[in-house]
């Protein structure tokens, strides 16, 4: 096999990426310094004789002084070339050092990711919590309208009782307009008295305000005669004042009211020393420690509890229970449930 022309010139240029990969010339040979230059490729390696055979340009290869990975040397190009390729293969893997750095940076954006993402969380179950409310208190204030302001009774808004086994998984009942009052005016949803944040078995997080148009006397009788109870809505005078609906908290929700001791004296008759705070029901706090209350003119917030007795873990609720007598958070309930009847 003889190099002429073209071969020439493509042996040339073979030799010449050879010497990049070994680093060092890889033909010395007397007869490179007479060649002729009209090969063509590096200036090193352009003066191949074109009647020069192959096999005596590659006798005159110098052995590889890289040696193999496997402890073999090889003559140049071929030796030379699999150890810089190996070299080069192995060079990029990951040290164990570099793998613990790179796991450690994983871990510390999960860390500053992830309340983020919760906090994100929350908010979107808020949202949809109080848009759950609108419809539920427009429910109501349609009703209002359609009855010339008389308000519908606790007895029959949403059908249930939550201590009922039957009844607290039974969804069918709250959109079942032959028990349900408000599946009559757009309540169709289960779901719209479900919260987001309620992780109990029961179909209803929500409980009405029990000075609403009550049908029975407890929790409204004794001392608590001093304070309005609604039968219409003309009778409340400042419906942004007055919440109709809230959250209610999964181990006290029970009937379809939610209720508010102010006789301070912590019984159901109402009689007896006013010994302010009492709780009875506990508002929920399923959205960062707060609830949500939907108001007589429609509109919905949120308040967010710091008292130890709301935020007491679920179960350890108990009706009626003394608080304090510097209790701000029952004092908000009793001022946004009623207000007081002038003599």
């Amino acid at each position: 096999m003889q190099l002429a022309g073209t071969n020439t010139r493509g042996a040339s240029q073979f030799l010449c990426a050879a010497e990049s990969f070994c680093g060092h010339a890889l033909i010395d040979t007397p007869f490179q310094r007479g060649a002729s230059e009209a090969a063509g490729g590096c200036n090193r390696f352009s003066g191949f004789p074109g009647n020069k055979p192959l096999e005596t340009v590659f006798h005159q290869l110098p052995p590889s002084t890289t040696p193999l990975k496997r402890g073999v040397n090889e003559t140049c190009p071929w030796g030379c070339l699999k150890s810089e390729m190996r070299t080069n293969i192995s060079g990029r893997a990951f040290t164990l050092i570099e793998l613990l750095v790179v796991i450690a940076i994983i871990g510390i954006l999960a860390a500053l990711l992830l309340p983020v993402l919760n906090r994100s969380k929350v908010s979107a179950q808020g949202a949809q919590c109080a848009n759950n409310h609108r419809q539920l208190v427009l429910a109501w204030s349609l009703y209002a309208d359609d009855s010339r302001g008389q308000l519908c009774s606790l007895t029959n808004w949403v059908a249930g009782n939550m201590t009922d086994q039957d009844d607290a998984t039974n969804a069918s009942l709250l959109v079942d307009p032959m028990q349900s009052l408000f599946a009559r005016y757009g309540i169709t949803t289960p779901a719209l008295y479900k919260r987001p944040g309620d992780r109990s078995a029961f179909v209803r997080s929500v409980s009405m305000n029990n000075r609403l148009n009550p049908d029975a006397t407890y929790w409204v009788a004794g001392g608590g005669t001093n304070y309005a109870v609604f039968t219409s809505s003309r009778q409340i005078q400042v419906p942004a004042r007055i919440y109709v609906i809230l959250d209610e908290r999964s181990d006290t929700i029970n009937d379809r009211s939610f209720c508010v001791d102010m006789s301070n004296t912590g019984n159901a008759d109402g009689n007896g020393t006013s010994n302010p705070y009492w709780l009875v029901d506990y508002p929920a706090d399923y959205h960062n420690e707060s609830g949500r209350f939907s108001f007589a003119d429609g509109h919905v917030e949120g308040r967010r509890w710091f008292g130890p007795a709301l935020l007491s873990p679920l179960g350890q609720a108990h009706d009626p229970s003394y608080t304090s007598a510097t209790d701000r958070e029952v004092k908000w309930l009793q001022d946004h449930c009623t207000y007081a009847i002038s003599p």
